[in-house]
């Protein structure tokens, strides 16, 4: 496994925002849409709710992007720590 390094953090970082806000603005002009009188039709909802799921996605992979870099340097006794107080052991 090769190291993570403070450019790919940042270039991943800056490609899950810019789909992030991609995301939320599609989403902005669909509920525009939607509170200035446009039929809701099964496609739109469906579209909608796709739009949702993909924000939940980017959510996720932020998190595991902050994930992975918090842990670039971590050893086998860390995971270990890390599993203990998971875990509830003392």
């Amino acid at each position: 496994m090769t190291k993570y390094t403070k450019r790919q953090y940042n270039k991943d970082i800056a490609a899950n925002e810019a789909a992030i806000a991609t995301v939320q603005a599609q989403l902005a002009d669909m509920n525009d849409r939607a509170e200035a009188g446009e039929q809701i039709t099964k496609e739109l909802s469906n579209a909608w709710n796709a739009l949702h799921d993909r924000e939940w996605e980017l959510e996720c992979e932020r998190r595991d992007i902050e994930r992975r870099w918090t842990q670039r340097n971590w050893t086998g006794a860390d995971y270990a720590s890390h599993e203990l107080i998971a875990a509830n052991i003392d």
